[in-house]
């Protein structure tokens, strides 16, 4: 495993579960999947251990190395604090999640249908293709342009189907699907 990210929060509606649990399915399969919201924790798999945290809302996150997935109905106002060396995964036809990443100087990847966006497809025939357009740096590791091929027909959602590819890359899981 790479030495990425090994947290992901994910921001916004609970009873949006898609994403969460394609991370738990898939990732627990190669490594501990730790899950936990404000009225649960579980466990699934075994190996090097990676956290999955989930809120319909936040005060402050600060904290390094995380992937934060602000989903679409996510709020995110002036008052919140972000900080620390993560990366923000926004859905890049949310302006308002964007204009409040932009003014509060937040690192995010944007995900979209544009050749702007950080993460986008450049296949949906038979399996989706998902390009990575612009290099990652986490810590002292660099995440170069690549294409990833994944299985995501279980997923109904642009977005979340992109947010999960990043998940991926993020966390160097993509190496072991």
């Amino acid at each position: 495993m790479n030495e990425g990210i090994n947290k992901i929060i994910l921001i916004g509606d609970m009873n949006d579960t898609l994403l969460k649990n394609k991370i738990v399915k898939e990732f627990s399969k190669f490594f501990k999947v730790i899950y936990t919201n404000d009225k649960s924790i579980f466990s699934e798999g075994c190996g090097h251990e990676i956290f999955l945290i989930e809120y319909e809302n936040f005060d402050d996150i600060v904290v390094d190395n995380a992937a934060i997935v602000l989903k679409s109905k996510a709020k995110i106002s002036k008052q919140n604090v972000l900080s620390g060396d993560s990366y923000v995964i926004v859905h890049s036809a949310n302006e308002k999640q964007l204009s409040m990443l932009t003014y509060k100087n937040i690192r995010a990847i944007t995900c979209g249908m544009s050749n702007k966006d950080t993460l986008t497809f450049s296949s949906k025939e038979d399996e989706y293709a998902i390009s990575l357009q612009r290099t990652l740096k986490i810590k002292d590791l660099k995440i170069e342009p690549l294409e990833i091929v994944i299985d995501c027909y279980d997923m109904n959602d642009d977005y979340s189907i992109l947010a999960y590819a990043a998940c991926l890359i993020l966390t160097g899981v993509y190496n072991f699907i």
